[in-house]
């Protein structure tokens, strides 16, 4: 090659070199239109296109020998920045000589974040896994407690109905051995022979009414005088051999015979009879009264225009007295009872209770409300907090306290078989409630028992009063029994308890509404929670309730019902299905149906009771294991007053509750002279 060629040369490549060392304007202005990456993880992928952008003039740089000692690389340090100034931002090292080099330093800061990503990715799986499987074994617990509950309602279901299936086989065979009789024994008319003597009165008492009318009828059956006579007096030669009231001989009478194989006996004075298939009394009535008798003959209820009285299945005498200026009277036990009376203020009809308690007297205000035909007293909270307060109670406490209740230690709480058991820890004051309601509730209930089997002890029982022991309790000629009793105690689930504290925190939001303006407040909270299937329903005094296939029941106070369904809105009645019982009441799982007065009783209970411990928790916060609420919202609420009432003392609600007293104990008196 000549030394022209190689001068051409040289300058050529010179050229191309100082081309690589500085980039034209227009590649410059592309290099620069890239974004500057972020610092936030994940890095941005867009600038890493740069370092592939110059790699065709760096291979031709590194490819030629001679540019090692030309002046062209010198602006090399001004070429770095521009793809290694992203990466370099992000790392403390600095940047070498080596072209290579900032690509992978760009790669560094970019895997670092992903590696930060992954694990902060990695933990968040682990905790999601961690409390799916927590939630998972909560549901599994959930079921396998459902399960249980299923388990045991059906056990019991099965139980009633083997025990109703006997009692259908044996009143069949009854009915066969009767059929095969028909026809062949004396009609009541040709005989005047006693039926034969069997081992008890209670037999004897059964073939005298069966023989009275010929065998056990489909259908009820009028007898002829000259029958009635004669069926009467073999009722009376039965009765003869019991005591108290059942040993009084039957008057005369027109007999009707019933399917059931009971009779109904009027007299000509116009008094009328209820008799048993086993020949006791079961009724009687006048023109003044109606009294009906359990099986041993002592009284169950009187019902006269002005008072009833009723007899709890657990020895609990109630009476109520309707007196002429409206007002009403309510004895509940031996020092227990209330006085209620009314007065209209704002086109409201508003009810004051003035209830004495072993001496302590408080009172309770109620509204009447119309529902179809009946009147229902929807109850008043005694005053309205602050809005904060009810917060404070509604939404969960910092930390789960732990209380120790007054009531430890006292004979209905714990037994044998435990019915209620306290919780050992209360997240907020919706669980409080709860256990505080249940509490007072069955306190209460235990008092007024514990009352009444005093004034059993200390009464003086009349011959006429006397239980006839030797009455069976079972009536098999009318196919079943006429009482049905829980074998054993079905204690309150935490399920129920749950559930009662979604009533509770529903209360606590209702109070609050209504605080706003009270004056425009309904009161009327029962047709809604008729609405709501499952609702529990606490039963705040005892009662007598009638199943779904017409057998009779009790209930006391603490025993656990829930609403099954919606109830009609023109109806007076709704079916519940027994949650929870103590022994000797309406067995679990049982379904009854209650009146709406007796549940509007079980939802007044149920607020009163709410509203006295959110009292409790005002005075008491901060004290005794509880927490502390904030101090702008514990001032003292204001006690409404209700115009054209003056509460009653203690001293005149006592004289009215012992004068209601006496005139029952006179009726009851009375009821057995005049009814033989």
């Amino acid at each position: 090659m000549t030394s022209h060629k190689k001068v051409v040369f040289l300058v050529l490549l010179s050229s191309l070199a100082l081309t690589a060392a500085n980039p034209s304007q227009a590649q410059q202005r592309s290099t620069l239109s890239f974004p500057k990456p972020s610092y936030t993880p994940p890095p941005a992928p867009r600038p890493a296109p740069q370092p592939q952008y110059h790699s065709a003039p760096q291979q031709q740089t590194r490819s030629a020998p001679e540019p090692q000692n030309h002046p062209a690389p010198q602006p090399t340090p001004q070429r770095q920045p521009q793809p290694a100034a992203q990466p370099q931002s992000r790392t403390s090292s600095a940047p070498t000589q080596k072209p290579a080099q900032p690509r992978e330093q760009a790669r560094q800061p970019e895997a670092q974040p992903k590696q930060q990503q992954k694990e902060r990715a990695n933990q968040q799986k682990e905790q999601q896994k961690q409390q799916q499987t927590g939630q998972k074994e909560q549901a599994r617990q959930q079921m396998e407690q459902k399960k249980q509950q299923q388990k045991q309602q059906k056990e019991q279901q099965k139980k009633l109905q083997k025990q109703q299936k006997e009692e259908a086989r044996r009143q069949k065979e009854v009915q066969k051995e009767q059929k095969n009789k028909k026809g062949t024994g004396p009609s009541p008319a040709s005989s005047n022979s006693s039926p034969t003597p069997r081992s008890s009165s209670t037999s004897t008492a059964k073939g005298a009414a069966t023989g009275a009318a010929s065998g056990k009828m489909r259908k009820d059956s009028v007898l002829t005088p000259r029958e009635s006579q004669a069926a009467i007096r073999r009722i009376n030669s039965a009765r003869s051999s019991m005591s108290g009231i059942n040993r009084r001989p039957l008057p005369a009478g027109d007999v009707t015979l019933h399917s059931n194989g009971r009779m109904t006996l009027k007299a000509a004075d116009g008094r009328q009879y209820g008799v048993r298939a086993n020949g006791t009394i079961a009724s009687y009535s006048n023109r003044e009264k109606t009294v009906s008798f359990d099986k041993r003959g002592k009284i169950s209820s009187i019902h006269t225009a002005t008072l009833d009285v009723h007899h709890g299945a657990n020895g609990q005498r109630t009476i109520v007295s309707r007196r002429a200026d409206g007002s009403k009277v309510v004895s509940t036990g031996m020092h227990s009872g209330y006085v209620e009376r009314s007065a209209v203020a704002n086109n409201r009809t508003y009810i004051q209770r003035t209830t004495v308690m072993n001496q302590r007297v408080y009172t309770s205000t109620f509204v009447a409300n119309g529902h179809g035909s009946l009147v229902l007293a929807g109850f008043v909270p005694p005053v309205y907090f602050a809005p904060g307060f009810y917060g404070w109670a509604y939404y969960p406490w910092t930390a789960p306290i732990a209380f120790r209740w007054g009531w430890f230690g006292s004979p209905w709480y714990l037994g044998p078989n435990p019915y209620f058991v306290a919780s050992s820890l209360y997240p907020s004051a919706a669980f409080w409630l709860t256990d505080y309601m249940i509490g007072e509730t069955l306190a209460t209930a235990y008092q007024l028992d514990h009352d009444s089997a005093m004034l059993d002890e200390n009464a003086d029982v009349a011959d006429s009063y006397a239980a006839d022991m030797s009455v069976d309790d079972s009536d098999s000629s009318s196919g079943q029994a006429e009482t049905i009793q829980a074998e054993e105690t079905t204690p309150i689930t935490p399920e129920i308890k749950a559930a009662i504290a979604e009533e509770v925190k529903q209360e606590l939001a209702n109070d609050n509404a209504q605080s706003a303006n009270p004056s425009q407040a309904s009161f009327d909270v029962l047709p809604s929670v008729l609405r709501t299937p499952n609702h529990v329903f606490v039963v705040s005094n005892d009662l007598d309730v009638t199943t779904t296939d017409q057998q009779l029941c009790g209930l006391q106070a603490g025993d656990m019902l829930q609403l099954i369904s919606a109830a009609a809105s023109d109806s007076s009645f709704a079916q519940l299905r027994v949650a929870s019982s103590k022994r000797r009441d309406c067995p679990a799982g049982t379904v009854v149906s209650l009146s709406l007065p007796d549940l509007q009783e079980m939802q007044n209970n149920f607020q009163a009771q709410v509203e006295s411990g959110l009292g409790l928790l005002r005075n008491e916060q901060g004290r005794d294991g509880l927490p502390g609420a904030p101090p702008d919202v514990v001032a003292a609420p204001p006690r409404p007053v209700m115009a054209g009432l003056v509460p009653l003392s203690a001293a005149d609600s006592s004289a009215m509750l012992d004068q209601q007293k006496a005139q029952a104990d006179q009726v009851e008196a009375q009821a057995v002279t005049l009814a033989f």
